[in-house]
């Protein structure tokens, strides 16, 4: 099936609806909980839906730009979210690069900078991000949020994230410049 993109906006009662859905698919999940609240404050989140004529359109996940970091040169791209019955069909894949097209387009000179658990990192992976080995490339904020993760305690004594950390620079192999952001 054919999936479509809308942009985030948390005034649209149907987006609101759908963030309250996707929230729900995030509790137990191998990722930190996404809250109807946490969509509405991302620097610029897509919706996705499965296309079900005659039907109404069917949420088949989210991702978004979630932060911003280094005067607006680097932005974390997170927040992968699939319909737990469409897993395993491509979605995540479709997904993840229209977001980076998307953020591509509209941050043209930006590094985009992703946090990978081990689902989500062959679609980073696969685009053309590349592994950071060294944690002082990465903003001292964006590893802020890992401490807040539950699984921080658990980590081998420096270590400073349980996610791959992951990044496109602008102009690298799998950066599509060209590319126009939705409406």
């Amino acid at each position: 099936m054919p999936l479509f993109f809308e942009k985030f906006d948390n005034t649209n009662p149907d987006h609101h609806a759908a963030a309250q859905e996707i929230s729900g698919w995030t509790q137990g999940a191998h990722m930190l909980p996404l809250t109807p609240e946490k969509m509405a404050a991302h620097v610029l989140g897509l919706l996705a839906y499965e296309v079900n004529i005659p039907e109404l359109p069917k949420v088949a996940g989210y991702r978004a730009v979630t932060e911003t970091y280094v005067d607006q040169e680097v932005y974390e791209i997170g927040a992968l979210v699939v319909n737990p019955t469409m897993r395993g069909k491509g979605y995540g894949s479709e997904i993840a690069n229209e977001l980076v097209d998307v953020a591509q387009a509209v941050f043209p000179q930006a590094t985009l900078l992703a946090f990978c658990n081990p689902h989500s990192a062959p679609i980073s992976l696969a685009r053309g991000f590349t592994e950071v080995t060294d944690p002082k490339e990465v903003p001292r904020q964006a590893l802020a949020l890992c401490q807040g993760c539950p699984k921080f305690a658990a980590l081998p004594v420096g270590t400073v994230c349980c996610d791959t950390i992951l990044q496109l620079q602008p102009g690298a192999p799998g950066a599509k410049p060209s590319c126009q952001p939705p409406q």
